[in-house]
């Protein structure tokens, strides 16, 4: 691999990101989650700990977040197969007019929401307005606001459904979105009640893979090398 992000030391919900640098059929890294990959992880854990020891006793780099221009997100959200001749606004955006289409919410990726949320309103920041971590290589690691898409006079989740679901429990009203408008792409699930929404440690799944957006995945190509 040349590049993973993990948390071993939580045998529930602890994960592994491994990144290959020769990707293959548009697959550019796996997830491991456990507790199935347990051990996975804790292989992965034990390769990088002395580059990640070597970068501590240096203190070479601490990484940054800021923020950024959302022309450079519509930007790169338009490579998104789905969305190249889709129309692209940020606004604010109601949560309860907004459908999901996930009837699960991981439990690790929810505790990553809460400390999202508590790092922007620490800054005064809107949520979510764009923003980006600055990585030691230069590249930026967008934190994209979540996507919202208008089809067939509904609102539904496309990116962000655990930020939503966090913000929703939190009592938050609107938050800013893209929204995308002009696909004629059906989602790839069927959108779903909020109140049927189940918070759990296991990975969801995709009711049409084919459909998937694959926002991230297209967002983050090639950031981490």
């Amino acid at each position: 691999f040349s590049g993973v992000v993990i948390d071993p030391n939580n045998s529930v919900h602890g994960s592994a990101l491994v990144y290959s640098i020769k990707p293959k059929d548009g697959v550019h890294s796996m997830q491991h989650v456990c507790p199935h990959d347990y051990y996975v992880i804790k292989a992965c854990d034990n390769a990088i700990k002395p580059f990640l020891n070597n970068l501590h006793n240096n203190n070479q780099f601490t990484p940054t977040i800021t923020k950024v221009d959302h022309k450079i997100l519509v930007k790169k959200l338009k490579e998104v197969r789905f969305y190249r001749n889709a129309d692209i606004s940020l606004i604010d955006v109601k949560i309860k007019d907004v459908k999901p289409i996930s009837s699960v919410i991981e439990t690790h990726k929810l505790q990553q929401a809460i400390r999202l949320i508590d790092f922007f309103n620490m800054n005064a920041w809107s949520l979510f307005e764009p923003a980006a971590i600055l990585l030691a290589n230069n590249n930026q690691s967008f934190i994209v606001p979540p996507v919202i898409e208008e089809y067939k006079n509904n609102l539904v989740i496309a990116e962000g459904h655990t930020r939503l679901y966090a913000l929703k429990n939190h009592g938050i009203e609107y938050v800013k979105a893209f929204v995308i408008k002009n696909i004629n792409t059906p989602p790839a699930a069927d959108p779903k009640s909020w109140k049927k929404i189940i918070v759990q440690s296991d990975k969801r799944t995709i009711d049409n893979p084919d459909l998937a957006r694959r926002i991230e995945t297209t967002l983050h190509q090639n950031v981490w090398t």
